[in-house]
Protein backbone atom coordinates (compact mmCIF):
# COMPACT_ATOMS: atom_id res chain seq x y z
CA UNK A 1 0.00 0.00 0.00
CA UNK A 2 2.66 2.75 0.82
CA UNK A 3 4.25 1.42 -2.27
CA UNK A 4 1.11 2.39 -4.35
CA UNK A 5 0.92 5.53 -2.54
CA UNK A 6 4.54 6.47 -3.62
CA UNK A 7 4.11 5.85 -7.06
CA UNK A 8 1.18 7.89 -7.04
CA UNK A 9 2.66 10.69 -5.93
CA UNK A 10 5.40 10.88 -8.10
CA UNK A 11 3.20 10.77 -11.17
CA UNK A 12 1.63 13.62 -9.59
CA UNK A 13 4.15 15.75 -9.00
CA UNK A 14 5.90 15.05 -12.64
CA UNK A 15 1.89 16.25 -14.10
CA UNK A 16 2.40 19.41 -11.77
CA UNK A 17 5.91 20.16 -13.32
CA UNK A 18 5.04 19.22 -16.88
CA UNK A 19 1.74 21.90 -16.39
CA UNK A 20 3.60 24.53 -14.91
CA UNK A 21 6.47 24.54 -17.68
CA UNK A 22 3.79 24.39 -20.24
CA UNK A 23 1.96 27.56 -18.46
CA UNK A 24 5.91 29.16 -18.27
CA UNK A 25 5.79 28.68 -22.51
CA UNK A 26 2.64 29.96 -23.37
CA UNK A 27 2.88 33.23 -20.76
CA UNK A 28 6.83 33.96 -22.55
CA UNK A 29 5.14 33.25 -25.98
CA UNK A 30 2.36 35.86 -24.94
CA UNK A 31 4.74 38.19 -23.52
CA UNK A 32 7.03 38.15 -27.18
CA UNK A 33 3.50 38.67 -28.73
CA UNK A 34 2.68 41.92 -27.06
CA UNK A 35 5.98 43.17 -26.50
CA UNK A 36 8.33 42.57 -29.76
CA UNK A 37 12.04 43.17 -28.94
CA UNK A 38 13.62 46.94 -30.42
CA UNK A 39 14.16 46.93 -34.18
CA UNK A 40 17.74 48.11 -34.98
CA UNK A 41 16.62 49.88 -37.72
CA UNK A 42 13.82 52.19 -35.36
CA UNK A 43 17.24 52.28 -33.12
CA UNK A 44 19.32 53.81 -36.00
CA UNK A 45 16.27 56.24 -37.08
CA UNK A 46 15.97 57.39 -33.10
CA UNK A 47 19.63 58.22 -33.38
CA UNK A 48 19.26 60.12 -36.56
CA UNK A 49 16.33 62.32 -35.29
CA UNK A 50 18.09 62.77 -31.98
CA UNK A 51 20.97 63.95 -33.71
CA UNK A 52 19.19 66.26 -36.34
CA UNK A 53 16.81 67.67 -33.47
CA UNK A 54 20.49 69.14 -32.35
CA UNK A 55 21.11 70.97 -35.62
CA UNK A 56 20.89 75.11 -35.46
CA UNK A 57 20.70 77.15 -38.72
CA UNK A 58 24.16 78.04 -39.75
CA UNK A 59 26.29 79.32 -43.43
CA UNK A 60 28.64 78.10 -45.25
CA UNK A 61 30.82 81.28 -47.41
CA UNK A 62 33.89 80.09 -49.86
CA UNK A 63 36.41 83.18 -50.51
CA UNK A 64 36.26 84.42 -54.02
CA UNK A 65 39.64 84.10 -56.20
CA UNK A 66 41.03 86.42 -58.02
CA UNK A 67 42.40 85.40 -61.60
CA UNK A 68 45.30 83.32 -61.00
CA UNK A 69 47.87 81.78 -63.38
CA UNK A 70 48.85 78.54 -64.08
CA UNK A 71 51.66 76.74 -62.44
CA UNK A 72 51.19 79.27 -59.73
CA UNK A 73 49.51 77.74 -56.24
CA UNK A 74 47.24 80.00 -54.24
CA UNK A 75 45.02 79.97 -51.14
CA UNK A 76 41.23 79.64 -50.68
CA UNK A 77 39.47 79.28 -47.43
CA UNK A 78 35.65 78.01 -46.31
CA UNK A 79 34.29 79.42 -43.44
CA UNK A 80 31.16 77.44 -41.40
CA UNK A 81 29.69 79.68 -39.00
CA UNK A 82 26.48 79.54 -36.34
CA UNK A 83 23.42 81.68 -37.00
CA UNK A 84 24.81 83.77 -34.09
CA UNK A 85 28.75 84.54 -35.40
CA UNK A 86 29.46 87.04 -37.48
CA UNK A 87 32.44 85.33 -38.96
CA UNK A 88 30.61 84.78 -42.18
CA UNK A 89 28.73 86.31 -44.89
CA UNK A 90 24.76 85.86 -44.76
CA UNK A 91 23.62 83.15 -47.24
CA UNK A 92 22.69 83.95 -51.25
CA UNK A 93 18.85 84.01 -51.43
CA UNK A 94 18.26 81.53 -53.94
CA UNK A 95 20.44 78.81 -51.70
CA UNK A 96 17.91 77.38 -49.76
CA UNK A 97 16.07 76.46 -52.07
CA UNK A 98 18.73 73.36 -53.49
CA UNK A 99 21.68 71.56 -51.84
CA UNK A 100 23.82 72.78 -54.84
CA UNK A 101 24.79 76.10 -55.12
CA UNK A 102 26.51 78.02 -57.60
CA UNK A 103 27.36 81.21 -55.42
CA UNK A 104 29.63 81.63 -52.83
CA UNK A 105 27.55 81.01 -50.38
CA UNK A 106 24.77 78.69 -48.89
CA UNK A 107 23.05 77.56 -45.35
CA UNK A 108 24.26 74.41 -43.58
CA UNK A 109 23.28 73.33 -40.00
CA UNK A 110 25.24 73.15 -37.67
CA UNK A 111 25.29 71.73 -34.31
CA UNK A 112 27.85 68.53 -35.10
CA UNK A 113 30.80 67.48 -36.61
CA UNK A 114 31.24 69.22 -39.88
CA UNK A 115 33.13 67.39 -43.21
CA UNK A 116 34.96 69.91 -45.71
CA UNK A 117 36.28 69.16 -48.68
CA UNK A 118 37.47 70.68 -51.80
CA UNK A 119 38.07 69.01 -55.69
CA UNK A 120 38.41 70.57 -59.00
CA UNK A 121 39.35 67.37 -60.89
CA UNK A 122 42.12 67.23 -63.57
CA UNK A 123 42.18 71.06 -63.86
CA UNK A 124 43.01 71.76 -60.03
CA UNK A 125 45.57 70.23 -58.09
CA UNK A 126 44.13 70.78 -54.25
CA UNK A 127 46.20 70.12 -51.33
CA UNK A 128 44.45 70.68 -48.37
CA UNK A 129 45.86 72.59 -45.39
CA UNK A 130 43.65 72.17 -42.22
CA UNK A 131 42.04 69.33 -41.44
CA UNK A 132 38.91 68.05 -43.20
CA UNK A 133 36.33 67.47 -39.69
CA UNK A 134 35.90 70.09 -37.28
CA UNK A 135 32.91 70.50 -34.54
CA UNK A 136 30.82 73.22 -34.58
CA UNK A 137 28.23 72.80 -31.75
CA UNK A 138 27.11 76.23 -30.51
CA UNK A 139 24.97 78.88 -32.66
CA UNK A 140 27.83 81.29 -31.99
CA UNK A 141 31.15 79.19 -33.41
CA UNK A 142 32.59 78.89 -36.44
CA UNK A 143 35.57 77.09 -38.46
CA UNK A 144 37.50 77.47 -41.24
CA UNK A 145 39.43 75.13 -43.56
CA UNK A 146 42.08 75.81 -46.06
CA UNK A 147 43.24 74.84 -49.39
CA UNK A 148 45.93 75.40 -51.80
CA UNK A 149 45.13 75.29 -55.54
CA UNK A 150 47.48 74.93 -58.57
CA UNK A 151 45.44 75.48 -61.87
CA UNK A 152 47.27 72.68 -64.42
CA UNK A 153 45.28 74.55 -67.31
CA UNK A 154 44.45 77.92 -68.50
CA UNK A 155 40.34 79.24 -69.27
CA UNK A 156 37.21 79.05 -66.82
CA UNK A 157 37.38 76.11 -64.44
CA UNK A 158 35.56 74.93 -61.38
CA UNK A 159 36.62 74.10 -57.78
CA UNK A 160 33.68 72.04 -55.93
CA UNK A 161 33.25 72.68 -52.08
CA UNK A 162 31.39 69.69 -50.10
CA UNK A 163 30.05 70.47 -47.29
CA UNK A 164 28.97 67.21 -44.83
CA UNK A 165 26.85 67.32 -41.38
CA UNK A 166 27.80 64.34 -39.83
CA UNK A 167 26.08 62.18 -37.24
CA UNK A 168 28.45 62.12 -34.26
CA UNK A 169 31.39 60.00 -34.31
CA UNK A 170 30.69 58.17 -37.60
CA UNK A 171 31.03 59.14 -41.09
CA UNK A 172 27.30 59.42 -41.60
CA UNK A 173 25.55 62.20 -42.89
CA UNK A 174 22.52 63.76 -41.02
CA UNK A 175 21.31 65.91 -43.66
CA UNK A 176 22.17 66.05 -47.58
CA UNK A 177 25.90 67.45 -48.70
CA UNK A 178 25.66 70.75 -49.72
CA UNK A 179 27.99 71.97 -52.47
CA UNK A 180 29.33 75.33 -53.24
CA UNK A 181 30.89 76.00 -56.45
CA UNK A 182 33.66 78.09 -57.22
CA UNK A 183 34.58 79.80 -60.64
CA UNK A 184 38.60 80.02 -61.09
CA UNK A 185 39.94 81.85 -63.79
CA UNK A 186 43.34 80.50 -65.14
CA UNK A 187 45.81 82.93 -67.26
CA UNK A 188 48.42 81.16 -69.21
CA UNK A 189 51.66 81.63 -67.32
CA UNK A 190 53.88 84.52 -68.85
CA UNK A 191 56.94 83.74 -70.96
CA UNK A 192 59.68 85.92 -70.59
CA UNK A 193 61.39 86.84 -74.65
CA UNK A 194 64.43 86.30 -73.24
CA UNK A 195 63.75 82.90 -72.12
CA UNK A 196 61.79 81.92 -74.79
CA UNK A 197 64.85 82.83 -77.61
CA UNK A 198 67.20 81.27 -75.46
CA UNK A 199 65.04 78.12 -75.74
CA UNK A 200 64.44 78.32 -79.27
CA UNK A 201 68.32 78.43 -79.49
CA UNK A 202 69.00 75.67 -77.70
CA UNK A 203 66.35 73.68 -79.38
CA UNK A 204 67.71 74.80 -83.03
CA UNK A 205 71.58 73.62 -81.46
CA UNK A 206 70.38 70.33 -80.08
CA UNK A 207 68.99 69.63 -83.37
CA UNK A 208 72.10 70.33 -85.45
CA UNK A 209 74.19 68.89 -83.05
CA UNK A 210 72.26 65.72 -83.45
CA UNK A 211 72.78 65.96 -87.12
CA UNK A 212 76.43 66.53 -86.93
CA UNK A 213 76.75 63.34 -84.40
CA UNK A 214 74.60 61.27 -86.79
CA UNK A 215 77.05 62.36 -90.16
CA UNK A 216 79.91 61.80 -88.16
CA UNK A 217 79.01 58.33 -87.14
CA UNK A 218 78.43 57.49 -90.15
CA UNK A 219 81.40 58.86 -91.83
CA UNK A 220 83.52 56.90 -88.83
CA UNK A 221 81.54 53.35 -89.77
CA UNK A 222 81.77 54.08 -93.38
CA UNK A 223 85.91 54.97 -92.70
CA UNK A 224 86.27 51.96 -90.62
CA UNK A 225 84.68 49.69 -93.46
CA UNK A 226 86.77 50.69 -96.18
CA UNK A 227 89.71 50.51 -93.89
CA UNK A 228 89.12 47.06 -93.34
CA UNK A 229 88.66 46.21 -96.85
CA UNK A 230 91.88 48.26 -98.32
CA UNK A 231 93.85 45.89 -95.16
CA UNK A 232 92.06 42.38 -96.53
CA UNK A 233 93.60 43.48 -100.36
CA UNK A 234 96.92 45.31 -99.90
CA UNK A 235 99.85 43.21 -100.56
CA UNK A 236 102.03 42.11 -97.74
CA UNK A 237 105.65 42.89 -98.29
CA UNK A 238 108.11 40.32 -96.78
CA UNK A 239 109.86 40.70 -93.96
CA UNK A 240 113.62 40.43 -93.28
CA UNK A 241 113.60 38.60 -89.94
CA UNK A 242 112.74 35.14 -91.28
CA UNK A 243 115.64 35.33 -94.11
CA UNK A 244 118.00 36.46 -91.17
CA UNK A 245 116.78 33.50 -89.12
CA UNK A 246 117.63 31.06 -92.21
CA UNK A 247 121.22 32.59 -92.63
CA UNK A 248 122.36 32.92 -89.45
CA UNK A 249 122.34 35.80 -86.99
CA UNK A 250 126.19 36.31 -87.74
CA UNK A 251 126.38 36.34 -91.55
CA UNK A 252 129.25 38.69 -92.79
CA UNK A 253 128.20 41.19 -95.43
CA UNK A 254 131.89 41.95 -96.56
CA UNK A 255 132.75 40.44 -100.74
CA UNK A 256 133.85 37.46 -100.41
CA UNK A 257 137.72 37.74 -101.67
CA UNK A 258 138.02 39.89 -98.38
CA UNK A 259 135.81 38.01 -95.89
CA UNK A 260 136.95 34.65 -97.02
CA UNK A 261 140.99 35.62 -96.42
CA UNK A 262 142.41 33.95 -93.90
CA UNK A 263 145.54 35.01 -91.65
CA UNK A 264 148.79 35.50 -93.73
CA UNK A 265 146.64 35.84 -97.15
CA UNK A 266 148.26 37.49 -99.43
CA UNK A 267 144.95 38.79 -100.85
CA UNK A 268 144.81 41.14 -97.64
CA UNK A 269 145.18 44.28 -97.35
CA UNK A 270 147.59 45.63 -95.24
CA UNK A 271 145.78 46.53 -91.56
CA UNK A 272 142.85 44.22 -92.14
CA UNK A 273 142.23 41.53 -89.80
CA UNK A 274 142.47 38.76 -91.98
CA UNK A 275 146.15 39.35 -92.45
CA UNK A 276 146.99 37.83 -89.50
CA UNK A 277 148.32 41.12 -87.96
CA UNK A 278 147.04 43.32 -85.20
CA UNK A 279 145.04 45.28 -88.19
CA UNK A 280 147.24 48.57 -87.43
CA UNK A 281 148.92 50.21 -90.35
CA UNK A 282 153.20 49.94 -89.14
CA UNK A 283 154.86 53.20 -88.24
CA UNK A 284 157.43 54.64 -90.30
CA UNK A 285 158.15 55.36 -93.75
CA UNK A 286 158.95 52.73 -96.82
CA UNK A 287 162.02 50.58 -96.26
CA UNK A 288 165.29 51.77 -96.34
CA UNK A 289 163.93 54.92 -94.74
CA UNK A 290 165.26 56.19 -91.06
CA UNK A 291 161.96 55.12 -89.84
CA UNK A 292 162.22 52.09 -91.37
CA UNK A 293 165.48 51.05 -90.36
Amino acid sequence: MNRTATYVLTIAVALVLICAVCVAVVFRDSDRATNPPPDPHADIQRVYRLGRGGLTGGVATVEALDQLTVGEPARVTARVCGDLSAACEPPAPSAAASSTVPGQSAPVPVGARIEVIAAGGDELTVTPVSGAVQPIFDRGDWAEWEWSITPNAPGSLTLTVRFRVLLADSGESLVPDTLIHVPVRAAPKPVNPFTRALDAATGFLGAVWAVLLAVFSVLGVTVAGLWRTLRRHWPRRPTTTGAAATTGAGADDRPAEVAGAGPGDPGAEPGDPGAGGTGAVPHGGPPGSPAGS
